[in-house]
């Protein structure tokens, strides 16, 4: 039986693992922020969560798996 890293936040599987789930959260704020948000207001939000996805996404490809 293999031991399991106790330390989680330097394992690059976890980190990808960790960044992909992110990107989800952020695709699915995305959607709902298209049916939900006030036309006035989706510009500012939309900017706010591309930026972070962008972000996520960036550090996904820079992880070395």
């Amino acid at each position: 039986m293999s031991a399991m890293p106790t330390n989680y936040s330097n394992d690059p599987v976890f980190l990808r693992h960790d960044l992909m789930i992110e990107i989800g959260r952020i695709d699915m704020a995305l959607e709902e922020f298209r049916e939900r948000v006030a036309a006035n207001e989706q510009a500012q939000v939309l900017e706010s969560l591309r930026k972070r996805r962008a972000t996520l996404n960036d550090a996904l490809t820079r992880l070395a798996v």
